[in-house]
């Protein structure tokens, strides 16, 4: 077989989390979701791993994981938040990975990434190190194997990034068609200077490097990335594989050659809506071909070496036509906005980054050698802690990388101090900080957030930066939004940036207000803290509710640890007062701690108030001033209690008005807005009893809806089908996890039917997903073999589910 295919999907999102609460917050753009991540997830990660394809009268013929077919790489950072997000993608990614090297030689499919997808040819010598050897370790541990190849973010590439990848023994990487300069065969012969159209993109090349060693490169075919990714070729997967086969095709039965593409994966399902089908459908279609082979990289690497020697092109990408100028000039590149907008902004917020890791470094390397052996080696090796935050793991690493003569004392939280600062200087080179077309975006607050941390880790570590902070800021500020209203880079670093500063008594205060509202203090993790809080007097009267309480919270970053007194005042539903400080502060703490009960219990509220506030001082937060994640918690929580409390006056006007609703309706009167409300409630909350029982009954629901209609009731239908699916996707996982238990599939047969009694639809991928994951459990005979009612009645469920089923599953 000469002729092969490969897609590579490079799949990515920057890292979104606050770098002091080491967690991604709510971001309103990405709507409905909670954020991009999430958003990007439902929309192509988990499409990606369950991919339909469908029959000619569009029922599922089956479910592809589409991972384990093509090539592809998943940044680190965004690996890391769908291990804790999202497992169930994480886990299939790793799977598909292991399948695919029984599908190509022995050679996994997947790739590594430079970390955190840096501008390798801007970086410093020692950033680009700490990259590939952060992103190989990364790989390592998730994937189980050394990668083969890695992925320069962006394609960007010059000899010393390719020189960086081969020194960690990485075989290959794959760049864009105008990125290699000139070429001929290994053999000898001269030198011919290529471009786009005339590059062959179906061989292997070797890039020799000034070190003497060397690097493998594929370029990718141009023509087919930009049908995929901009020209509407995943309109349909038989067009795309004829596409892919047609360049396969082409050429002729000696040497192999490879058709293959690179795009954002993204561009599978978040891009372009059920790409993920069609890329499912190409594939299987290549797949069937006689003549033609799927592959990989690193398969068609092993039985086509090069035979012909590149140069590349230097300082180039693949989404900037004047090399790498879009990550620090206004080059003219960008996403849209409005017309006449400019980024001449990127130049001041690149020199500041600079100036601020260069005026670190030296520091880093002298403070740094007083608490660690090599601080530059700790660096490297740091990315196992990032991997793995237990206190044993932790404590082995210091063990290895700290002087024992400093170890004493604060020398650890020194040590980790530095190296954190070292991290989020990395972190604050994510591209996407410069790619897009405004200062004030999300991706470069984002950046210029990961600098505030590595500035306030290193007043803590180092001592006093101010004049270094000063001139950050200075710089900054000659870097001006498009918006006007916005201003200039330092009125965003106020406003923005410095507001989502967190330390450990802000982590103590939020979760004493957790304890007053919902009276669990106890232990555990909460953000980047460990928190091991007690609670020692509650004290409730009237309107008032007092807790009082100690607290030991622990950075898990910098294992900086506080030993604290907390307050915590409720008056009425919304008025929430808490504050925390350090328990020798505390003025007269016995007799204080009196004071303030016995001012509850005689409810002067007001003399509480002012007890609480002489105590803890600027420590103290309104429920306004909460983190934005825990003050919808907090409201959230209140409001369910409410709701709680006014559900049964709701029924019992609903009940005493309902045959007079029915009457108005039936008259064409209108109903009175507040038994309408009224009955809303109890009819919705009756439909989520009825759909939460363990075999829910589609005559109620049908009644119930029923009842709904003649009394002229509106229900909130996006809250009912949210509510719907919920218990149906509950369901679903109960029944795959045992399968055959007595009643599971009853269960869920049950509640799909009373489901589809709703008088809307209700999605069914993630029932889907599990009924298949249960037939394929059954094919393979990880399950006893079912009997033949079962079988029947799980046959009757996938064609419910709308798979083409032959009564054989």
């Amino acid at each position: 077989m000469n002729r092969y295919v490969c897609v590579h999907g490079h799949f990515y999102q920057p890292p979104r989390e606050n770098p002091w609460l080491e967690a991604v917050e709510r971001q309103a753009t990405a709507a409905p979701f909670h954020d991009w991540n999430e958003r990007v997830t439902a929309e192509c990660y988990r499409p990606n791993a369950t991919a339909r394809l469908l029959d000619d009268e569009g029922r599922i013929r089956s479910i592809s994981n589409n991972y384990a077919r093509m090539s592809f790489n998943v940044g680190p950072t965004l690996m890391a938040w769908l291990e804790g997000s999202a497992p169930g993608v994480y886990e299939a990614i790793l799977r598909a990975d292991e399948a695919s090297r029984g599908r190509f030689s022995g050679h996994g499919s997947a790739l590594a990434q430079a970390y955190n997808h840096m501008i390798m040819p801007m970086a410093a010598a020692r950033d680009r190190r700490t990259q590939v050897r952060w992103g190989i370790r990364d790989f390592e541990r998730r994937f189980g194997r050394l990668p083969e190849g890695m992925w320069l973010p962006e394609t960007a590439v010059d000899l010393d990034s390719l020189e960086a990848l081969a020194a960690e023994g990485i075989r290959f990487t794959i760049l864009a068609p105008h990125q290699a300069r000139r070429v001929r065969p290994l053999a000898g012969g001269e030198w011919r200077s290529v471009d786009e159209r005339s590059l062959d993109t179906g061989r292997a090349y070797l890039q020799k490097l000034p070190s003497g060693r060397s690097i493998a490169l594929f370029f990718y075919h141009g023509t087919l990335a930009r049908g995929v990714a901009f020209e509407g070729w995943l309109e349909s997967g038989a067009d795309f594989a004829a596409r892919l086969l047609e360049v396969a095709r082409a050429a002729g039965s000696g040497e192999g050659h490879l058709a293959h593409l690179a795009a954002d994966g993204e561009t599978y399902g978040h891009h372009h809506r059920f790409g993920e089908m069609a890329l499912a459908a190409a594939l299987a279609r290549v797949e069937a071909a006689d003549d033609v082979r799927l592959t990989n990289y690193a398969e068609f690497l092993e039985l086509h070496p090069p035979e012909h020697e590149v140069e590349i092109a230097q300082d180039t990408s693949w989404s900037c036509v004047h090399g790498i100028e879009r990550w620090r000039s206004d080059c003219g590149c960008h996403s849209g906005g409005e017309p006449g907008w400019s980024q001449s902004w990127r130049a001041p917020l690149r020199r500041a980054l600079d100036d601020l890791r260069d005026a670190l470094a030296p520091r880093f390397e002298s403070e740094g050698g007083r608490v660690l052996e090599d601080p530059w080696a700790a660096r490297d090796a740091y990315v196992d802690v990032v991997l793995d935050r237990d206190p044993e793991n932790v404590a082995a690493f210091l063990g290895r990388h700290g002087r024992a003569d400093a170890r004493q004392d604060d020398g650890d939280v020194r040590a980790l101090r530095l190296l954190e600062m070292q991290r989020h200087l990395q972190l604050m080179y994510t591209s996407c900080g410069w790619f897009f077309n405004d200062l004030a975006g999300i991706e470069t607050v984002q950046v210029l957030a990961y600098a505030a941390r590595a500035l306030e880790l290193a007043e803590r570590a180092l001592g006093d930066v101010g004049t270094l902070r000063r001139r950050f800021v200075a710089t900054l500020s000659t870097a001006r939004s498009n918006r006007k209203d916005l201003g200039d880079g330092a009125a965003l670093w106020e406003r923005e940036v410095r507001a989502r500063a967190a330390n450990l008594e802000d982590a103590a205060t939020h979760w004493a207000v957790r304890t007053l509202l919902e009276g669990r203090p106890g232990r555990g993790r909460f953000y980047a803290w460990d928190v091991d809080a007690r609670e020692e007097r509650r004290t409730t009267s009237g309107q008032g509710i007092l807790v009082l309480g100690t607290a030991s919270v622990r950075s898990r970053t910098t294992l900086e640890t506080r030993s604290l007194r907390w307050s915590a005042l409720r008056v009425g539903e919304l008025s929430v007062t808490a504050g925390v400080a350090a328990s020798a502060t505390v003025p007269d703490g016995g007799r204080r701690a009196g004071a303030l009960t016995a001012a509850v219990e005689e409810g002067d509220l007001a003399a509480a108030l002012r007890l609480l506030e002489e105590d803890y001082g600027r420590a103290v937060r309104s429920l306004r001033t909460l983190w934005p994640e825990e003050r919808r918690r907090a409201l959230e929580f209140v409001s369910e209690r409410a709701l709680e409390s006014t559900s049964e006056a709701a029924r019992l006007l609903y009940e005493r008005r309902a045959p007079l609703l029915r009457a108005l309706t039936d008259a064409g009167l209108p109903v009175p807005a507040l038994w309408e409300a009224a009955a809303g409630f109890v009819l919705e909350r009756s439909l989520d009893d009825l759909l939460a029982s363990p075999s829910p009954d589609a005559d109620g629901v049908r009644a119930l809806m029923e009842r709904s209609a003649r009394g002229g009731v509106r229900l909130d239908d996006t809250r009912v089908r949210l509510g719907a699916r919920a218990s149906l996707e509950e369901a679903a996982d109960r029944f795959a996890r045992d399968p055959l238990a007595e009643g599971r599939l009853r269960a869920l047969s049950d509640t799909l039917e009373a489901v589809r009694a709703l008088p809307f639809e209700v999605g069914l991928r993630h029932v889907q997903d599990r009924w298949w994951e249960v037939r394929e459990m059954i094919d393979a005979g990880v399950t006893a073999p079912p009997d033949a009612r079962w079988r029947e009645a799980f046959v009757r469920l996938g064609t419910l589910l709308k798979f083409s089923v032959d009564g054989s599953a």
